[in-house]
């Protein structure tokens, strides 16, 4: 699988689950168009409590779609045979103060680690596609613009936001659709100074 507009027509989240256990390292956007994607943080148990809170006190910004179990590798939720160790195309481990990419975490894995999937951007990208709205970044097959951002509080860690410029007409569309399965797993527009 190579490019993003050869295989998203009628690709499934299953089978871009299984490219990635097959060997693709590519980006997802573009891909699986109408079901949802989502990120992947993996903790340890201690942390999980407050980390699960932090996204239900915060679900503009980290929509919580699913919760592991500790030692669990499976996300029943969100298929029945998905794999959090092997099933992206590509993972960033962070340990000990530094980050290494990975192409799976099969060896990192450990009994108390637990898996949340944090809805993202790129699941809402197909409802806007449907209606006609053109991104430059999924035509060019390209990671869509990043932001760095230092939030407050006990886990200040350097963050990222994603950002897509549309004209009023789609922003307007996009507040109509926040009810829809797939606006609904995205995290919200924001803007300095607002809350949420």
């Amino acid at each position: 699988m190579s490019g993003m507009s050869e295989t998203c027509g009628s690709e499934t989240g299953l089978d871009v689950r299984w490219a990635a256990r097959a060997g693709y390292r590519g980006l997802t956007v573009g891909r699986a168009r109408g079901y949802v994607q989502s990120n992947l943080v993996v903790l340890p148990k201690a942390d999980a409590s407050e980390f699960e809170a932090f996204c239900r006190e915060n679900e503009r910004a980290c929509p919580l779609l699913a919760v592991g179990e500790a030692g669990e590798a499976k996300l029943s939720a969100l298929g029945a045979d998905l794999d959090v160790r092997t099933d992206l195309p590509a993972y960033l481990v962070h340990e000990a103060g530094a980050a290494r990419r990975a192409s799976e975490i099969g060896a990192d894995w450990r009994d108390d680690l637990v898996a949340f999937a944090i809805g993202c951007w790129f699941g809402a990208e197909a409802a806007l596609a449907a209606q006609g709205v053109r991104m430059r970044h999924v035509e060019l097959g390209i990671q869509g613009p990043l932001f760095s951002h230092q939030p407050a509080g006990r886990r200040r860690r350097l963050s990222r936001r994603s950002a897509r410029r549309f004209d009023a007409a789609v922003r307007e569309f996009g507040r109509g659709a926040r009810d829809c399965d797939h606006f609904a797993t995205y995290p919200q527009p924001w803007r300095p100074g607002a809350r949420g």
